[in-house]
């Protein structure tokens, strides 16, 4: 009880001082453009100016395609890069001093596809120093699909083989220091006998930011 009050205690004082020295705008406006090619440093100067003053916050990017910023806080932001790609970043404190004394660490969720979507998540430092953070996808995927008691193994093992290669989108809180991983299965129309099954075998998760990596309590 101890050692997670204390941790309690690291964490709040950490996300203070996440929002005191360190804040998204400027370390999105700091993206090295190699990490999203189609936007150049002025889109994202547009996009950033567009939310303080109110706009709409839209710009055209290199694909001649539209480009939203959906939401921008402190410690967070969620941009709209095309309609079939998504990307969220939040700031996390970290229990150790970062390799280039960088302040905080930055969560990069890249989701794709409109109907069916899977992510991709890094991890950098605040100065876009790529780190070698666990894989939430990775570590979790294991158990994101799990057979009821109620199902005999043989339906289990057939609709499990479906599935695969997994399809698992990961999802940042806007205002907590929270991921959620989630199977996206195949659209399966609703008279589609599989589909009430399908959905009894895949999971939902909520991972919590530890100072170290995302965990399940």
């Amino acid at each position: 009880m101890k050692k997670i009050l204390v941790f309690i205690s690291f964490l709040a004082v950490s996300l203070i001082q996440c929002n005191a020295q360190v804040a998204m705008r400027d370390v999105f406006s700091q993206m090295p453009d190699s990490l999203l090619p189609y936007l150049s440093h002025n889109n994202k100067l547009d996009l950033i100016d567009f939310v303080d003053s109110g706009m709409e916050s839209e710009v055209t990017n290199g694909f001649d395609d539209s480009t939203q910023l959906l939401k921008l806080t402190p410690d967070f932001m969620r941009l709209k890069v095309s309609p079939a790609s998504l990307v969220e970043m939040k700031l996390l404190p970290y229990a150790t001093q970062l390799p280039d004394s960088s302040e905080v660490v930055v969560c990069v969720v890249c989701t794709f596809g409109e109907n069916v979507s899977a992510s991709v998540v890094r991890f950098y430092t605040s100065r876009w120093m790529p780190l070698g953070i666990a894989n939430p996808i990775k570590a979790y995927e294991n158990v994101l699909v799990a057979r009821p008691d109620t199902m005999s193994k043989e339906r289990y093992d057939v609709l499990q083989q479906s599935l695969y290669p997994l399809m698992i989108s990961a999802s940042l809180s806007d205002t907590e220091p929270v991921m959620t991983l989630q199977v996206n299965p195949r659209v399966l129309s609703e008279d589609n006998e599989d589909k009430k099954d399908i959905e009894a075998i895949i999971r939902q998760i909520t991972l919590n930011w530890n100072g170290e990596t995302f965990k399940e309590n």
